[in-house]
């Protein structure tokens, strides 16, 4: 039995990024390989949330040392519980909310990892955790992967010239929403033809921010919100009535420890253009086009390219969903478990 366990902290949603995409996407592909799995929360706090997967395994202990009882080769994700186990255990290291321009050694700083072997989920930040848990060596790489929603989807036939950029990701200051208002008025740009939707997400850190900037958007003549979609079907169809996605992340403020929105848009057939920085530069599935974080005028020679390019031929989209796939994620992981 391979267990994931997740800390008190977590938030289950029916849409999200990060740990819990990573997560949710290792245990269906364990489940279609035949291999026993689940989730285990260890309080009462996230007993009910976890009802939003039905189809996932659940076990909800009330503390961590009901861990020791098991026979689970058990993976931490994020929040690594020192209890003594009968099996190797794991943990997935992902950034805190703040951001790894913080000291995310707060999360270790009582208990560290002792025996717990460490995956990071790109090359990035196992070289940023490496050098901020003073590691031996850098962490194992387990790359996410990609719900087979997005690869499946149909697009819609393009009608007209009009090339129809998206904002996935939450709209703030350290996604780069400014530095994209301000490449629209760089020559490049001045006289495409372009509209830009955002998905108007956001967590409790984001509320007053977030609320300002999409009544910016909202007031801009190219621009308009739309509301997030509620599962991963939704998002998948979000994404394919669009050509192009935009990730101006700012490495001023904020660094995307990978970039899930990046590989999922390309599966679903979009362009993407996205800052060279951080974990970014490694999700390119054959339709990235990187530039210069914190940069307008680099933003736009990037959105103009892209809309020059078209979202993505039917054959480069049949290459992009080669890559990133839950199998090789997951041969990735048993390949660790049993070494």
């Amino acid at each position: 039995m391979i267990s994931f366990v997740w800390p008190d902290v977590m938030t289950f949603t029916p849409w999200a990024g990060g740990s819990e995409v990573y997560t949710m996407n290792h245990v269906r592909e364990l489940q279609r390989r035949g291999i026993p799995t689940r989730i285990i929360t260890c309080s009462k706090k996230n007993a009910a949330s976890i009802e939003q997967y039905p189809d996932i395994p659940h076990l909800a202990l009330k503390n961590a040392a009901e861990l020791e009882n098991l026979d689970d080769t058990l993976i931490f994700v994020l929040h690594p519980m020192r209890v003594k186990t009968k099996h190797q255990s794991y943990v997935i290291l992902h950034t805190t909310v703040k951001g790894p321009q913080h000291d995310d050694t707060e999360i270790y700083a009582n208990n560290g990892l002792g025996d717990i072997q460490p995956i990071a989920t790109s090359h990035y930040m196992a070289r940023y955790f490496k050098n901020i848990l003073d590691l031996p060596s850098e962490p194992v790489v387990i790359y996410p992967s990609v719900d087979k929603a997005f690869s499946s989807v149909s697009r819609p036939k393009k009608s007209g010239k009009v090339a129809k950029l998206l904002f996935a990701g939450r709209p703030t200051q350290e996604k780069g929403v400014y530095v994209l208002f301000a490449s629209l008025y760089m020559q490049p740009l001045l006289s495409a033809q372009f509209i830009i939707d955002c998905v108007a997400t956001m967590n409790n850190n984001d509320k007053g921010q977030a609320e300002a900037i999409i009544a910016m958007f909202n007031a801009h003549p190219r621009m308009k919100t739309i509301p997030p979609g509620k599962n991963r079907e939704e998002m998948a169809n979000i994404f394919a009535a669009h050509d192009i996605v935009v990730m101006p992340t700012s490495s001023l403020m904020w660094k995307e420890a990978f970039g899930m929105i990046s590989i999922e848009a390309q599966h679903a057939g979009c362009r993407v253009v996205a800052s060279n920085d951080g974990g970014l530069p490694e999700t390119d599935c054959g339709g990235l086009i990187l530039v210069t974080p914190d940069d307008p005028l680099s933003l736009a020679e990037g959105i103009a390219k892209a809309i020059s390019l078209g979202p993505l031929t039917a054959t480069e989209r049949k290459n992009a969903s080669s890559r990133f796939t839950d199998v090789q994620s997951m041969d990735s992981l048993l390949q660790l478990i049993n070494d």
